[in-house]
């Protein structure tokens, strides 16, 4: 224990250094402040030294590293959660996409029972148009079943001249929309 006092009141103390006192009794409080400063500064060193308290300088740098850490950890969950979702939406996207498949493809068969139904009905019931359809498929198959091997060649020398034709023809054409560039 200290053989002196600290006024910790500065009014008292302004007080007290504001009355008139020796020399002595001032170089005695002047030294009793100094070493009372001592001291305590004496004591924060070796908290600091103890780790009891922290500078403001590694307070700082404490709380800045632990927010970048927060947000570090907050990036990573929330890459984590955009992982996911994209792995979710894109399945919930496929089942949907197969389950509107399905659903077209019921539409279109039913569609084709139903067309086919109608056509059956069609044609059991009005005879004319079933006569009249295997005439038309009956006269085609008879036209090209008298053909002989002889015309069907003819038939296709006669083909691919009238596609050379056809090609000179756009050559022609090309060449007159020309302006005398050469096109490759």
């Amino acid at each position: 224990m200290s053989a002196y006092y600290i006024n910790e009141d500065p009014s008292l103390l302004t007080r007290m250094l504001s009355t008139d006192i020796s020399t002595a009794d001032s170089i005695t409080i002047e030294a009793a402040v100094q070493e009372e400063t001592k001291r305590r500064k004496d004591i924060i060193e070796d908290l600091l030294d103890q780790k009891v308290i922290v500078s403001s300088e590694e307070f700082a740098s404490n709380l800045t590293g632990y927010y970048n850490t927060l947000v570090e950890v907050l990036a990573g969950i929330l890459i984590i959660l955009n992982i996911i979702g994209y792995f979710s939406l894109r399945s919930n996207a496929n089942s949907a996409l197969e389950q509107k498949q399905k659903e077209l493809d019921d539409v279109i068969n039913n569609i084709d029972k139903k067309l086919e139904k109608n056509l059956e009905e069609v044609f059991t019931r009005n005879s004319v148009v079933k006569e009249r359809i295997e005439s038309i498929f009956g006269n085609l198959y008879d036209e090209s079943a008298h053909l002989t091997d002889e015309e069907w060649e003819k038939l296709h020398l006669l083909l691919a001249k009238y596609k050379k034709e056809e090609r000179l023809e756009e050559i022609n054409a090309k060449d007159e929309q020309n302006d005398g560039e050469i096109i490759n």
